[in-house]
């Protein structure tokens, strides 16, 4: 069960986490639209890796990460908020036409582990700017030998997985 609270301090930078196990894993900028978001994914260029562009039950879904990842994750939301910042008039009339944008946190957890995590108004104010919501995906650490890694398969593979079902 993940809680998020609002924090009271400031700035990009204060995420902050609780618990000592969790580990951060990445930050996806995901955008669900009626048409495939070109025009973005022209301005984003080599600066994201793409993890999914299709259709998804009848409607684009479009799945991006930072291609040079920093391990911090205050950096990595800085760097996906300076991509939105950096739109040009045309990416920027893409982006708000697009049905849900979402900037998404992945973390693993100890099975059986609390999970707490706190974001200061001023990252919610600045991401909310953009229209995005703010999501949290976390991932139960297996506690069987796992030939792909220790986490559980990601969500971006199911839904490649359900779109190749459609």
């Amino acid at each position: 069960i993940s809680k998020v609270r609002l924090a009271r301090s400031a700035g990009v930078a204060d995420l902050k986490r609780s618990a000592q196990k969790m580990k951060f894993l990445n930050i996806d900028l995901e955008i669900t639209s009626r048409r495939r978001p070109s025009a973005l994914l022209t301005e984003f260029a080599d600066r994201v890796l793409i993890l999914y562009d299709g259709k998804v039950a009848g409607v684009y879904f479009t799945a991006v990460e930072l291609s040079s990842c920093p391990k911090a994750e205050g950096k990595v939301l800085a760097g996906i908020l300076s991509l939105l910042a950096g739109l040009s008039k045309k990416g920027r009339e893409e982006l708000a036409k697009a049905r849900l944008k979402r900037i998404d946190i992945g973390y693993s957890k100890a099975k059986g582990e609390r999970f707490e995590h706190s974001f200061s108004p001023a990252l919610l104010r600045a991401v909310s700017g953009y229209g995005c919501e703010l999501g949290i995906t976390v991932y139960e650490e297996k506690t069987e030998p796992n030939p792909e890694g220790s986490v559980e398969r990601s969500r971006h593979r199911t839904l490649d997985e359900q779109a190749r079902h459609e």
